[in-house]
């Protein structure tokens, strides 16, 4: 064989083998991206105290997480994508949420009809009004449990202890608790659905859950079960360069009558709003919550009100925060349980929650940040001796 045939013969072998490739080969629109590991290490010195009851210093672990994540790629316009979460706490090296992961989902996005996802679902996924309030405010905690302003379980029951005004347990039905906090936008919620499309500089978001417990066996009027209590929440934005403005709603239903000692929420509207005037931020929301309550003289209403500024420091490598807000207490228990079987008593006509913290955050590098806040909040106007002081020092780290 002369050395042309040869180069022949060798260039029908490259065709013949790089053609063969490419029909086993998967098509480059269904590429699978590998999971990845992601988390967030979070620890800070914190002093607090309660009024006269005395105080403590303690090492806490402020919403450390560790989790995985991944996409695969259906075609050019969609792919699916899925995660799990959980809690853990740096501090102790214990799981976090009575072991309770943060989200488990699976999902599809579409960049024409949108993004479905359903599972256990959080803020990393889907929550729609929550969210809608983290895009008008900064806030000083971020997510760090004792110091966030907004409730990291939805609905608490109230079990934590009160030092640390954070409790762990969720209420199945929406049960509104004293030990709640300032706003009640919910964030973590299982047996849900979620939606979400973008149009341009405007954002549609929905999420619909049936909470309860899971996978219970025959259901009676007098049993709570996946679907015992449904709610549906819904939220509008539009986002500018400079500013933003968003409304949003949730309706609650039940299954099962309403306890006469306890009162459930029934639905939620709220309003919010930004600007960014040079180097400040500026932010507020407004928001109105009813509940249902089988309870002569009951205040079954009330209003939700918080402001945040936000602006750079120290050549913009820090910033400095400042948070307010407050809450009328309605269908609140109040205190201690009374005798057996009996009402707690009602936070009276006017009584309200209300939540100061100012802090700064300061970036080490992009992953890296410390942290100093500084929080009061008065658990009740009514109720003397009841005002959590907590200031903290602490470093997050996210990977």
């Amino acid at each position: 064989m002369n050395a042309s045939i040869a180069k022949w013969a060798i260039c029908a072998v490259a065709v013949a083998s790089s053609t063969a490739h490419a029909q086993t080969a998967a098509p480059s629109s269904t590429q699978t991206i590998a999971p990845t590991i992601y988390g967030r290490i979070s620890t800070a010195i914190e002093s607090a105290s309660l009024g006269d009851s005395g105080s403590r210093i303690a090492l806490k672990s402020y919403s450390s997480r560790l989790g995985i994540r991944g996409e695969q790629s259906i075609d050019e316009d969609k792919s699916l994508f899925y995660g799990i979460e959980a809690q853990v706490l740096s501090d102790s090296g214990a799981t976090g949420l009575g072991g309770d992961l943060r989200n488990a989902y699976v999902g599809l996005r579409s960049n024409t009809w949108g993004t479905l996802v359903a599972g256990r679902l959080d803020p990393l996924v889907s929550a729609p009004l929550y969210l809608q309030l983290f895009k008008a405010l900064d806030l000083v905690g971020f997510d760090n449990g004792n110091l966030q302003i907004i409730a990291t379980g939805g609905r608490d029951t109230g079990s934590g202890s009160v030092l640390g005004r954070n409790a762990a347990t969720n209420a199945p039905t929406g049960a509104i608790s004293q030990h709640t906090q300032t706003l009640l936008a919910r964030a973590r919620v299982s047996n849900a659905f979620g939606y979400s499309k973008k149009f341009d500089d405007y954002e549609l978001a929905a999420r619909f859950f049936g909470d309860g417990p899971n996978d219970v066996v025959g259901i009676s009027e007098s049993q709570l079960g996946e679907n015992s209590a449904r709610a549906l929440e819904l939220a509008f934005t539009k986002k500018a360069k400079d500013w933003m403005i968003g409304a949003g709603i949730e309706v609650n239903t039940y299954s099962a009558p309403v306890s006469t000692l306890a009162s459930r929420l029934h639905q939620r509207f709220q309003f919010v709003t930004s600007v960014t005037l040079g180097d400040l931020k500026l932010g507020a929301t407004i928001a109105r919550n009813t509940a249902e309550i089988d309870r002569a003289n009951a205040k079954k209403s009330g209003g939700e009100y918080a402001v945040s500024a936000k602006m750079p420091i120290m050549t913009s490598k820090a910033s400095f925060i400042v948070n307010y807000a407050l809450r009328d207490l309605f269908g609140t228990d109040n205190s201690a349980s009374t005798a057996a079987d009996a009402p707690k008593p009602l936070a009276s006509p006017g009584a309200r929650r209300k939540q100061y913290a100012m802090g700064v955050h300061y970036d080490i590098n992009p992953q890296t940040q410390s942290y100093v806040v500084y929080n009061v909040t008065d658990g009740n106007s009514d109720v003397e001796s009841d005002e959590l002081k907590v200031f903290s020092v602490g470093l997050k780290h996210q990977f």
